[in-house]
């Protein structure tokens, strides 16, 4: 056993260095490309697919190189079988163009150099015809309806876990797989436990692929070491073992009430927002063992919905370092019509939270000073969050988008583990749309945790001591 583990790194080690080894020659070389571009020399064992049905869900974990596979395979179809038509299909235009088309592990990316001079790449349209007439397209999963009247012969869905309106998206791609004699559909994604996810995993007509994040021996130790440190046991098991777990009991947000009011970020219509909050649950200070900064932007509209529109969280900064986001964030959002506020936590830092932040906008050159309130929880996390929770359990708090770690945390924090990780993104949020709340406009913040106190909450008509405003 210990042999086979030493010549398995042993191994890893040859193949990283021989990668290195010819990216550095196909630099000087333009004949060392071909040998860089072949997917079929380098690819893992579980990223080569394997067609036993018309439709693989590729279950993969992250980082586990899902996405370098589609665009290799997307790349090979297009070759291989001229004048097919072929999409790709994500979240959003805006991940479409920096990760399937632009990333690292993008078409541009596997396409081979010599190959795309000859291509005609269209960058308003995210589309590529082929020299033998074949055509990639791209198609937002937030616009699936402007997929009706396309054919396709294939099609990859790039990280499902990760659409707005998954299962309606999903079927617009499968209604436009009417080309050719055997179109075929691969799913990629690390697994969330939606319904669209587990229908296609228990479904005995689509072929199931699986594989961790330890696979990919590509990766280097300190990624891995990293979601290992920061991410809980349970999802450590979705994220790298890809596992496709159940819902989290204990959790007081339920990854169903974020999906079901997602909205979708694409043409959003800011103008709905009547007011605008940066929320920030900060760490004051930046060594190894500091909290995570909570920085959440949430808006709440004029007829009393609220709006997640970022997560601008940051890992082990300085109270300078987030302050500056914290600013930066804020002049984002104070381009709309909507007024814009920031609310800080300062049970940590106390008044020096606020100079931070007021030290960090006098830097900038022609920006006001940003209001700020400063607020400090004198009960537990859970007694915050209980109402904020229940306003998801009504259908009225909306993400803008997706915020994949921001609602890892809220699907994932138990508050009776007393050992659990702070959930300082989730703080953030549940002191953002507290602030917005008309119920604690003035002194004092929102209510405990029931259905009848968070609508009067929403009302105005009931506060709460257990969290002050300064």
């Amino acid at each position: 056993m210990l042999l086979g583990l030493k010549l398995g790194s042993l191994f890893t080690l040859i193949l990283k260095k021989h990668c290195q080894y010819f990216t550095q020659l196909a630099a000087k070389d333009p004949k060392f490309l071909d040998i860089i571009h072949d997917f079929d020399l380098w690819a893992r064992p579980e990223q080569f697919i394997d067609w036993v049905q018309d439709t693989v869900l590729m279950n993969l974990g992250r980082g586990s190189g899902k996405n370098k596979a589609a665009s290799a395979l997307i790349v090979k179809e297009a070759i291989e079988n001229p004048n097919s038509r072929i999409a790709v299909w994500a979240q959003s235009y805006k991940t479409l163009k920096d990760n399937n088309w632009a990333g690292e592990s993008g078409i541009l990316k596997a396409i081979h150099p010599s190959l795309l001079k000859r291509c005609n790449f269209n960058k308003s349209s995210l589309s590529l015809e082929l020299p033998n007439g074949s055509i990639i397209s791209s198609v937002s999963a937030e616009s699936y309806e402007s997929s009706r009247g396309q054919n396709t012969s294939f099609i990859v869905a790039d990280e499902l876990c990760a659409w707005t309106y998954a299962s309606e998206a999903l079927e617009a791609a499968r209604l436009t797989l009417r080309l050719g004699e055997n179109p075929r559909l691969l799913v990629t994604t690390t697994p969330k436990p939606t319904a669209v996810i587990k229908t296609l995993a228990n479904d005995p007509d689509v072929h199931v692929m699986t594989g961790t994040t330890y696979q990919n021996y590509f990766l280097p130790d300190s990624y891995v070491k990293t979601l290992e440190k920061n991410l809980t046991e349970r999802m450590r098991r979705q994220e790298l073992l890809a596992e496709i777990l159940d819902d989290n009991i204990y959790a007081m947000f339920k990854l169903k009430d974020i999906i079901d009011m997602r909205a979708k970020s694409d043409d959003f219509d800011y103008s709905i927002i009547k007011q605008f909050c940066v929320s920030i649950d900060p760490a004051v200070t930046s060594n190894e063992k500091s909290d995570l900064t909570g920085i959440v932007v949430v808006g709440v509209s004029y007829d009393g919905e609220y709006y997640i529109f970022e997560d601008a969280s940051m890992d082990r900064a300085s109270p300078e370092q987030w302050a500056k986001k914290v600013i930066s964030t804020y002049k984002k959002y104070n381009q709309y019509e909507g007024s814009v506020h920031i609310v800080a936590e300062v049970n940590n830092g106390g008044e020096l939270v606020k100079s931070v932040i007021q030290n960090a906008a006098r830097q900038e050159a022609g920006l006001n000073l940003p209001p700020v309130k400063m607020v400090r929880a004198s009960k537990g996390k859970e007694i915050r969050a209980e109402p904020v929770a229940a306003l998801y359990e009504q259908g009225i708090v909306h993400h803008v988008g997706e915020h994949y770690d921001l609602e890892l945390e809220m699907t994932d924090w138990n508050p009776t583990d007393k050992g659990a990780k702070s959930p300082d993104r989730m703080d953030a949020l549940v002191w953002g749309v507290t602030s917005l709340s008309k119920g604690m406009v003035g002194s004092i913040t929102s209510g405990y945790g029931t259905t009848t106190k968070t609508n009067d909450m929403k009302q105005g008509k009931y506060t709460n001591p257990y969290c002050g405003y300064y």
